[in-house]
């Protein structure tokens, strides 16, 4: 048996095909349009599938509710992550959950939307330190395997006032987070 390629594609997930009124099918739960974006209240250190899985999910849960009000802003942690991906989806993925619900097997899939933006601080470290100045934030949210904690220090970023490695971000006398500036 061989397989082929599909011979449908699907659209691109982002914000403009949120916005064209894309018919989506019934058991796809997609957010509702919002007039005024939602401030960025989480800075987040890490990308991977299991914040935006359980914690960002958490947070559009929350905005679906009408409880929270607010957008994550990844941070990629290492050099080799994803946020040309994320970013070019406009922070939108969708997730299929499965499991048991009053003694049920239950599927279900729906757009995500709590993610803003994904930054690249190897790529745009001031974009990382304006985001971490930014009044609205509230909450910071790391979740750092053993390949993200280590003792030693990385080669300072060109250009940057600061030192970047995973979990850690520190800032020099003079730069714009320091009390002495």
């Amino acid at each position: 048996m061989s397989v082929g390629p599909a011979t449908s594609r699907l659209p691109k997930l982002g914000a403009a095909l949120l916005a064209s009124g894309h018919k989506f099918p019934r058991e796809l739960a997609v957010p509702p349009q919002r007039a005024v974006p939602l401030p960025e209240k989480v800075l987040q250190f890490g990308e991977a599938d299991f914040l935006r899985a359980f914690v960002d999910w958490m947070f559009a849960r929350l905005n679906r509710r009408g409880a929270f009000g607010g957008r994550v802003v990844a941070v990629q942690p290492i050099a080799a992550g994803t946020a040309r991906q994320i970013n070019a989806q406009d922070g939108l993925y969708t997730l299929l959950l499965r499991g048991l619900q009053d003694g049920r097997i239950v599927e279900q899939r729906e757009v995500i939307s709590a993610v803003s933006r994904c930054i690249d601080p190897y790529q745009d470290f001031d974009a990382f330190i304006a985001c971490a100045a930014n009044p609205d934030l509230r909450y910071v949210v790391s979740n750092t395997t053993e390949a993200g904690i280590k003792s030693t220090r990385l080669a300072s970023i060109p250009g940057s006032s600061a030192r970047y490695q995973p979990a850690e971000a520190e800032w020099r006398p003079g730069s714009p987070l320091s009390s002495s500036s």
